[in-house]
């Protein structure tokens, strides 16, 4: 059996636009699930780095909304988390549920690279595999031969395929400063999502009034989807442009949100997309 870790939260303004939970605070359970799974189930995250020489790195993530919950629908909710290995022990695969209740109103998948960590260092770090005295601490059936999928990916196929074209784009930049970074002073996959909502609010309120009502519900209405692709990693105070474009589908508007970089060479550091129903 899988074994499970669940939290209780208690729903604070903070965690919440006048609509949903926000895709930020979704985020950050990611990193607050998997330290209460390595706790509960593997060692304390701290220890794992410490004593182990192990990390993780967040690669992709993947948000469903499939119930109105905001700020006033509870006085909490309640937050579970399974984890396995994948991929030939090169990812760890979380899976996370928020629940009202019995009913589940968003879930968030999360893959993430096993890293050698430097501990006695800069917290310098390589790739790895889930291995040796980590890999003794999780159950035979929480090691998975099975792929993960790549939702992100499928999504732009998906479009290319319906030759979906751009109605709105613009530009975007930013400098990764230490409130968009983590303990290594890389920046954090939280503020990666965040900051690609913001290059949105600019595109559409920078937009021409002739699309302002095209691109409207990127602001009116909540969010139900969020697919994050980390590809290369941004360091404090490195430069970027955020290249968003808006594409309106038969029932969605998305914005696809590509982070590019001239740091080291010209390179594309991560995409995200973001899904609104268009009202009827």
């Amino acid at each position: 059996m899988i074994r499970e870790s669940t939290i209780e939260v208690l729903n604070d303004t903070s965690l919440f636009d006048s609509r949903q939970l926000l895709p930020r605070s979704v985020l950050g359970f990611a990193m607050k699930m998997w330290v209460q799974w390595a706790k509960d189930h593997l060692r304390p995250f701290p220890s794992l780095i410490r004593d182990f020489d192990f990390g993780v790195v967040v690669l992709r993530q993947s948000i469903r909304y499939e119930r109105p919950f905001d700020f006033f629908r509870a006085d909490g909710f309640t937050v579970r988390s399974r984890l396995t290995v994948r991929q030939k022990r090169h990812l760890l695969f979380g899976e996370v549920e928020f629940m009202n209740g019995d009913e589940r109103f968003a879930s968030l998948d999360c893959a993430m690279r096993p890293l050698a960590i430097d501990s006695e260092g800069d917290l310098g770090a390589i790739s790895a595999r889930v291995d040796g005295a980590v890999l003794a601490m999780f159950r035979a059936e929480e090691i998975v031969p099975a792929m993960v999928e790549r939702p992100l990916r499928k999504a732009l196929s998906s479009m290319a395929a319906t030759e979906a074209r751009a109605i709105a784009s613009a530009k975007y930049p930013i400098r990764i400063g230490r409130h968009d970074c983590e303990a290594a002073d890389q920046w954090s996959y939280i503020e990666v999502g965040a900051n690609a909502s913001r290059a949105r609010e600019a595109l559409i309120l920078g937009a021409p009034a002739a699309l302002r009502q095209d691109l409207q519900a990127g602001l009116s209405q909540p969010i139900k989807a969020m697919e994050i692709e980390i590809d290369r990693p941004l360091f404090l105070f490195d430069e970027a442009e955020i290249h968003s474009s808006a594409y309106r589908t038969v029932d969605s508007l998305v914005f696809v949100h590509v982070y590019r970089s001239n740091v080291g060479g010209s390179y594309e550091q991560a995409t995200v997309l973001e899904c609104f129903e268009r009202p009827v």
